[in-house]
């Protein structure tokens, strides 16, 4: 009696040991399973079709992020396209429908905004803040249009700021980010980001030009996306009244309201030595006090 307790309790044991083993295999086998399939890029491979995308993927900024951290699916969805994997056999991914967010802003700012995995932050950009905080304007409208090249070009600004087209010859192969810092303080240009180019151009000494004209950035007068500025159009936008005073009318008619014709860009000021020569190149010249 004794040997057959002995031997039921040593079978008890085997059978134990035996389902625990398999309980450990089935529960490692699962997780390295699961595993694979939520984090290792390279099962999304096991559709024939993704191979465009997987090697996109691995040349580009976000090659160190997983598939899921940008490209949730919900349990109905991944098995629905499991489904159509296997029935349908498609030959490639099917072209994004009109609109359609593959992956929502809401992706992108848990690494952007909440300062995840070191990526750059947006917290700080005028730019992200005016087109996505306040226009909500999704991420990928102008990032990642091209399969997993997430760098905005420039050609995609043009898409809703029409009037932004660079009418200069000279600066139409420059991107827009060189004048708007985009992801600076504001996205006017400020007469800093100017003389980085036009250093020879830069500021006149204050001697040589208006005090009024030095309060204002070089955009108030010049326009790059508008060539009629500033001979056209700028100085009435604050010598409205000026331009209606003393001999201003006749000589604005007669110059076809060019205010260049007689004022130097950035020194402006006309004195009583300057009028003699400047006047001299029309008519007969007389003091500026009969001017008005």
């Amino acid at each position: 009696m004794f040997n057959d307790d002995r031997k039921l309790l040593k079978y008890r044991i085997v059978i134990a040991l035996q389902v625990f083993l398999l309980l450990a295999v089935v529960g490692a086998g699962s997780l390295h399973l699961y595993d694979y399939t939520e984090h290792d890029p390279e099962f999304c491979l096991n559709c024939h079709v993704m191979k465009e995308a997987f090697t996109a993927w691995k040349t580009s900024i976000h090659k160190n992020v997983e598939c899921h951290s940008c490209h949730y699916a919900s349990v109905f969805d991944r098995n629905k396209m499991l489904i159509k994997a296997f029935l349908e056999r498609p030959d490639r991914v099917s072209p994004r429908p009109h609109e359609k967010i593959i992956v929502p802003s809401a992706m992108c700012i848990k690494c952007h905004w909440e300062g995840k995995n070191k990526a750059k932050q947006i917290s700080n950009s005028t730019g992200h803040a005016m087109h996505w905080f306040k226009g909500g304007i999704e991420c990928t409208s102008c990032h990642a249009i091209k399969l997993h090249h997430f760098s905005a070009e420039q050609r995609l600004c043009v898409n809703c700021h029409a009037r932004g087209k660079v009418v200069l010859a000279k600066m139409k192969d420059m991107f827009c980010t060189e004048c708007h810092d985009f992801r600076g303080s504001g996205l006017l240009p400020r007469t800093e980001a100017c003389v980085k180019c036009h250093e020879i151009r830069g500021p006149p000494p204050k001697a040589e030009r208006s005090l009024a004209h030095q309060q204002f950035d070089c955009n108030t007068c010049h326009q790059t996306h508008d060539p009629g500025r500033p001979a056209k159009g700028a100085c009435k936008n604050c010598h409205f009244l000026t331009m209606k005073r003393g001999k201003h009318p006749l000589h604005l008619e007669e110059l076809g309201g060019d205010c260049l014709a007689c004022h130097v860009p950035h020194r402006w000021h006309i004195d009583d030595a300057d009028a003699p020569k400047l006047c001299a190149d029309c008519h007969k010249p007389y003091p500026l006090k009969k001017f008005g």
